[in-house]
């Protein structure tokens, strides 16, 4: 962008440009007042030196003076790693839209690789739709400046000549600068709009003003407007109807003002007041189009098409003035009306233009996010490489490389429980710090070394909150975190309508107390109080408004290298305190006071509902708080299921070492991802791979990423849980001493107390018996010599197996055989033959003859006999 002050007595200026392949001026730029240009379509981070030499014909002296120079730099698109984790990447990068204007398709293809493996990581191309829609209505728009509030009024303003009109309706876009004072969208000394410091619309008619708080009319955002009167003014801002109401009248807003005598004057002027009165009243900032209509538009009319530009006439339309053509006498686009761009100011408010885009997004700033192939391990190095090309042509317009770590927030936490419940269960619990991970493979391990795979837990949604009354509160004990770095606390909150304050967090260490609280007046107040200052407190009204019956997520972050709390409300920092430790004892939640001093807030106890406490050891930056979702929150959590509340401490669930006052009501609320996952390894009767009493079994969770290319395990981070150890009731199967029968045996003590009172008795899975726990035994005596027996003494619960425990035994012989083993026909002896004793078709024992056919055999014991049958 080029500007120089204006030459007396120039007809216009010769630019010219080194570099260019002959000395044909860059420009030939007509008018005493074009003191300024942009030059477009250049070569990206380059130097360029220009000359500017202005020019007269008059009396034949071509040159005015001499050429002035100055020497200007195109800047590099900027390019960089902003975020990661261990499974995707966050990419941004600048690109200048002015760019975009003059390349051939307007549109350039911007692609982003892995430099060291050369993957594609992300293509897609950007154009001048994505920068800027509603500015694809016109390309280029007028600059107007003006005085300042101290100056007389004067600056650049448009006359559009169209004469007396006694219904009309004007069409503006408009971006307002923050620069301007009251600044005059138009004036013809009947009628007046502006836009005050609140960004109101105001139209004055006379001395009666009309204002609205409706449909504000934002600085530098380009805004619709449009003003329509046929005895009746109506206002619309982006195709919407504004209701008005008189300044100085208590008479409700409307949508439409009876006014008499509100014709356009043929003195109408854009941009500056009719009378050039008061201080800053000049329009600052820019016009995009302007329409001039003989007749009183509709809504319906206006609303189908505010966003359009007319390529052809239209009835009633007077004129229609867009800014591609830079000109300070504009012929309409659809008609023969001239608007004529004037200035009262030239050395101080120049005539230029602007192209519209640089009004709306001058440099764009995207950022893209995208998947890995795989997790990568934590300190894994990579460099990315961005190349951006001319849509068409694939003319290479810019490439740039960043370096890049990762890291990786470590493997699970897994915790194993037992339970004696009905059935007899095992509780696993994963705590997961890896966010992308979507779901954990479960797999057990026994103690024999047997793996069985328990399927995949995924995140769960909560929606049940604690709620409040003014007489609830949670006092925390041994909640310290000591961590090196420091800490963050989240809280999300629904505080209900109160005349007393409300107290959502108390906290303190050796050095300071801190206090967060919703005042009366639904304003979030805080209060720090730090040792070295004695009793003296800092109270703090951040002025942040806190919506009743809204949720609200109140933020506090402790970072070490800075020393700072820093106090967020909805994302937004609110304020800061100096801090002196980076450790944070929680105390309590939903009270206004702490200690011996509690008893005195009771008074302002919270009243609605909290979704959740998390207090992580790991601060956060702005961009992560800016970033933060009630989704997946990790660190160590408080938070309301349909049982009741639960207590996750450094990654265990326990039971909560919290007191509660009063009972806390569990309701339905917010939706937000829990990540305390786990399943029930309970035992199932008939299931051989189900858990049994008497052993011990560690549980692995592996993070499983199914959002990648392809559903991928990350084996290397999988986490182990601790041993747990299931019940032993002291099973076993003894035989008796004459080798009878066997007696099975169980601890009486280990059942009735886990709450067991009946047991059934199994022979290798089938039923032999029912009976009371008490009962401590129960002996079998129908069974054969050398066969394994399994006897399982399986727990009752509710009339239902709860759990198994099982003992294996043999009767051994008691009885022998002893007889000479002959032929069939018995006519003579079978020496070193094999022979086999049977019973029941069943073989009992193998036995071999000796050199002389004798055969000494162990028999079995069966009631008192038993006959044999030789084969």
């Amino acid at each position: 962008d080029l500007s120089w002050s204006a030459v007396p007595g120039a007809e216009g200026y010769l630019l010219f440009r080194n570099g260019l392949e002959s000395l044909i001026p860059l420009a030939v730029l007509e008018g005493e007042q074009r003191t300024n240009y942009t030059d477009m379509g250049l070569d990206i981070n380059s130097e360029y030196t220009y000359h500017v030499v202005p020019f007269s014909f008059a009396e034949g002296n071509v040159f005015v003076g001499g050429s002035v120079s100055a020497t200007g730099y195109t800047t590099p698109f900027g390019f960089s790693v902003v975020a990661s984790s261990e499974a995707d990447v966050t990419f941004a990068y600048e690109f200048d839209n002015h760019l975009l204007l003059n390349l051939v398709q307007q549109a350039a293809y911007v692609e982003i690789y892995d430099y060291d493996n050369g993957t594609l990581m992300y293509g897609d191309e950007l154009t001048l739709t994505d920068i800027a829609e509603e500015a694809l209505l016109f390309d280029n728009s007028l600059q107007f400046s003006g005085s300042s509030a101290n100056d007389i009024n004067t600056g650049v303003y448009a006359t559009p000549n169209l004469g007396t009109l006694d219904q009309w309706t004007t069409e503006m876009w408009v971006n307002t600068s923050l620069s301007s004072g009251y600044p005059y969208l138009f004036d013809d000394g009947n009628i007046h709009a502006f836009v005050d410091l609140s960004s109101r619309l105001v139209i004055k008619v006379g001395n009666q003003g009309y204002w609205s708080d409706y449909n504000k009319v934002p600085y530098d955002t380009w805004n619709h407007i449009a003003l329509s009167y046929d005895g009746s003014l109506t206002v619309y801002v982006d195709g919407e109807l504004v209701p008005m109401a008189p300044g100085t009248s208590s008479t409700a807003f409307s949508d439409a003002q009876v006014v008499s005598g509100v014709s356009l004057t043929d003195a109408l002027q854009f941009g500056e007041p009719f009378d050039k009165a008061g201080l800053g009243r000049n329009w600052n900032g820019q016009m995009g189009m302007i329409r001039v209509w003989d007749r009183a538009r509709t809504a319906d009319q206006i609303a189908v098409d505010y966003q359009d530009i007319y390529t052809l006439p239209a009835t009633g339309l007077l004129g229609q003035w867009t800014f591609d053509n830079e000109t300070v006498n504009l012929t309409s686009d659809v008609s023969a009306a001239v608007l004529s761009i004037l200035t009262d100011n030239v050395a101080s408010h120049p005539i230029s233009w602007t192209p519209s885009y640089a009004f709306v997004e001058a440099e764009v700033q995207k950022e893209v996010t995208t998947w890995l192939q795989e997790p990568v391990a934590d300190g894994t190095p990579r460099t990315y490489e961005i190349s951006i090309y001319e849509t068409g042509t694939g003319r290479l317009l810019t490439q740039s490389k960043d370096d890049h770590t990762f890291s990786h927030p470590g493997t699970p936490v897994v915790t194993a429980t037992a339970s004696k419940e009905n059935p007899y269960q095992i509780g696993v619990s994963v705590f997961p710090y890896s966010q992308r991970a979507d779901e954990y493979a479960i797999t057990r391990a026994d103690g024999k070394g047997n793996l069985t795979n328990l399927g995949t837990v995924g995140y769960t949604t909560q929606n049940t909150v604690g709620e409040f009354d003014n007489t609830d509160y949670i006092k925390f004990e041994n909640t310290r975190l000591v961590p090196s770095t420091g800490w963050y606390l989240h809280v999300p909150f629904k505080h209900y309508e109160s005349t007393s304050p409300q107290g959502i967090v108390v906290g303190d260490n050796i050095n300071y107390e801190f206090r967060a609280y919703v005042d009366a007046n639904n304003q979030l107040e805080l209060s720090y109080h730090r040792a070295v200052d004695a009793n003296a407190y800092t109270w703090v009204n951040t002025q942040a408004e806190v919506t009743p019956n809204e949720w609200h997520d109140l933020i506090v972050v402790q970072n070490a290298s800075s020393g700072a709390l820093d106090v967020y409300l909805d994302q937004a920092l609110v304020t800061s305190f100096e801090a002196s430790s980076t450790w944070l004892d929680l105390r309590y939640i939903g009270s206004g006071g702490y200690g011996a001093n509690h008893a005195a807030y009771n008074s302002a106890n919270f009243h609605g509902q909290i979704a959740y406490v998390n207090y992580h050891a790991t601060p956060l930056t702005e961009d992560q708080v800016l970033n933060m979702t009630r989704e997946y929150p990790q660190g160590n959590l408080l938070y309301w299921t349909a049982e009741g509340m639960q207590w996750v401490l450094n990654g265990i669930a326990q039971t909560p070492t919290l007191t509660l006052e009063s009972d806390i009501d569990v309701v339905e609320g917010i939706d937000f991802g829990v990540p305390f996952l786990g399943l029930e390894d309970a035992y199932a009767y008939g299931d051989a791979t189900s858990i049994l009493g008497d052993d011990n079994y560690t549980y692995t969770a592996t993070p499983v990423y199914n959002q990648l290319d392809r559903s991928y395990a990350d084996d290397a981070h999988a986490g182990i849980s601790n041993t747990v150890y299931t019940m032993d009731y002291g099973v076993s199967a003894t035989a008796l001493n004459d080798e009878t029968g066997i007696t099975v045996d169980w601890n009486v003590s280990s059942l009735t107390g886990a709450g067991y009172d009946t047991v059934r008795i199994e022979r290798n899975g089938d039923v032999l018996a029912l009976t009371p726990t008490t009962n401590s035994s129960w002996t079998d005596t129908l069974m054969l010599y050398g066969i394994d027996y399994t006897y399982s003494v399986i727990a009752m619960g509710n009339g239902q197996p709860a759990l198994a425990q099982s003992a294996t035994t043999r009767l051994s012989a008691n009885g022998s055989v002893t007889a000479t083993l002959i032929s069939q026909n018995g006519d003579y002896v079978l020496p070193n033959k094999t022979a086999y004793l049977t019973t029941e078709g069943a073989t009992v024992a193998t036995v071999a003859a000796d050199t002389y056919g004798a055969v000494d055999a162990t028999g079995i014991f069966y009631d008192q006999s038993m006959d044999f049958s030789w084969a």
